[in-house]
């Protein structure tokens, strides 16, 4: 599934979530869709998404230079077939590509919106990890998800990541996911969401 799409249930997981250890990463933001993937949905409320979802999935080279491959920052040295493993499941057929053309317009902001008293009150310990240069969900959200989450420590910003930067740039990603649950939770839940808070960079 397109990462736009499959990061926004994320942080509904992580508020339902009981497991007192468990760790979350949480990347969606509160506004579907993100203005880089809006053509997508309108092709899919017109229903036009699934015939030309059949073409995109058989060439590599439209992926690559889709919305979908936008999401990389060098999408011509992701493998063909990891390209095709996202986009096949989801639009190589027909059936397929009606069922995503469904998903795409019943996602909305109220759907987000609505889970985030229940990440006010998320203590488990939990990473912001945020590229830069993602077009799909601005850098001012991850700090959103730092002010709401009291089990949020920090923001990492990967300088220049993009949308699948776990995958292009892992090494500026496991470090951190290995050494969040020593961390403790920030204290100063009455600040504002929006204040800027420290952050490191990658």
């Amino acid at each position: 599934m397109p990462a736009a799409v499959r990061r926004t249930p994320v942080s509904v997981f992580g508020c339902h979530s009981t497991q007192k250890h468990s760790r979350a990463v949480t990347c969606p933001g509160p506004h579907l869709p993100p203005e880089a993937f809006r053509p997508v949905v309108e092709l899919a409320g017109a229903g036009q998404l699934a015939q030309l979802g059949i073409e995109l999935a058989g060439n590599v080279e439209l992926i690559r230079g889709s919305a979908f491959g936008q999401g990389y920052e060098h999408s011509e040295r992701v493998d063909d077939e990891v390209l095709h493993g996202y986009v096949r499941p989801v639009l190589g057929t027909l059936e397929a590509g009606r069922q995503f053309e469904r998903l795409l317009v019943s996602l909305t902001a109220a759907d987000l919106m609505a889970i985030e008293p229940g990440l006010t009150e998320l203590t488990v310990p939990t990473l912001v990890v945020w590229g830069t240069g993602d077009q799909n969900f601005a850098l001012r959200w991850a700090y959103w998800l730092r002010g709401t989450i009291p089990g949020a420590t920090e923001v990492v910003e990967v300088q220049g990541g993009k949308l699948f930067f776990p995958e292009e740039r892992p090494r500026n990603l496991v470090p951190h996911l290995c050494a969040s649950g020593t961390k403790t939770p920030h204290a100063d839940t009455g600040s504002s969401a929006g204040a800027p808070r420290p952050a490191r960079q990658m």
